[in-house]
């Protein structure tokens, strides 16, 4: 029985002494606290760290314009954007998918947009992949294909530069922004 009273207050002492000794948790459990997960397996990529995008992009579904984009989920996004069509704009909505969502995260995406130019207009749909590539924690960089494909005739011709009567892209885009 003594045996038995001097192991344990030996173990105890040991245990006690070592949360004294080492002390606070680590940098990874502190960050997983403050993200309010309850699942440990949340990573530290530029998706779950910073999960808003605006980039500036160049080519279809936007011509020239902004795209807001927020991460619901690491690997799922919704994003929306608005951009000029030399003369007209164009708007629309849509989702990203991220296939691998790392900091070079190839994507599939969809949307429907909205094209005018003051006196007409065409709704169109659009699919693209391409990849996403965080550079510097914070810095992006897009590249995709994209295709777009008018749902409505204008019915009256719907002339600028980038089209005329109804849209049928097959198209590279590419995109310069930062994550907040």
């Amino acid at each position: 029985m003594k045996k038995f009273l001097l192991l344990s207050v030996v173990l105890s002492i040991a245990f006690v002494s070592s949360i004294m000794a080492f002390g606070e948790l680590t940098a990874k459990v502190d960050n997983l606290i403050s993200t309010n997960q309850a699942n440990l397996e949340r990573t530290y990529y530029p998706r779950d760290s910073r999960p808003n995008e605006l980039l500036l992009t160049f080519g279809p579904p936007f011509c020239t314009g902004l795209e807001y984009s927020y991460n619901v989920m690491p690997a799922l996004a919704i994003d929306a954007g608005i951009g000029n069509t030399y003369p007209g704009l164009s708007a629309g909505l849509g989702v990203i998918y991220y296939i691998l969502p790392t900091t070079f995260a190839p994507y599939v995406k969809g949307g429907i947009m909205y094209y005018g130019n003051f006196t007409e207009n065409i709704d169109a749909a659009t699919i693209g992949a391409g990849v996403d590539v965080a550079l510097d924690n914070s810095m992006v960089i897009r590249l995709g294909l994209d295709w777009v494909k008018s749902l409505s005739n204008a019915g009256a011709p719907f002339q600028t530069i980038v089209y005329n009567g109804d849209i049928n892209w097959f198209n590279i885009s590419c995109g310069v922004g930062f994550r907040f």
